[in-house]
């Protein structure tokens, strides 16, 4: 699961009329992968634009994720889970996605985590 956070819930409705997840404490899921029923073997396109179920298994997609990180400030949290319960996490202090014109270049920093 990757999961962002800009420090409050204002955020629960971007472009495309999506409306997203917010979990406690004001983070917001952008991937979450939980079984095979969404194939993630996609295309370029797909992955700018989204796929999947936001109830389920999806990707919300770079251009949505560049509108919300594009104010910076963001901070990046990945929570990993084995099927034998082996747990792994990464958080970054800074995230942020750039535009389409520069191909969604990731910005990062501040790792913290196992």
């Amino acid at each position: 699961m990757l999961v962002l956070n800009k420090g409050s819930e204002r955020v629960s409705k971007i472009s495309g009329g999506v409306k997203l997840k917010i979990e406690n404490k004001g983070w917001t899921v952008f991937q979450r992968r939980i079984n095979v029923s969404v194939d993630f073997y996609r295309n370029w396109t797909e992955y700018v634009e989204g796929f999947g179920n936001l109830d389920g298994d999806f990707w919300l997609g770079l251009e949505r994720l560049h509108l919300l990180t594009k104010g910076g400030n963001m901070e990046l949290a990945i929570n990993m889970i084995k099927l034998d319960g082996i747990h792994w996490v990464a958080n970054y202090s800074n995230f942020r996605i750039g535009p389409g014109s520069d191909n969604y270049r990731l910005h990062i920093s501040g790792h913290s985590g196992n």
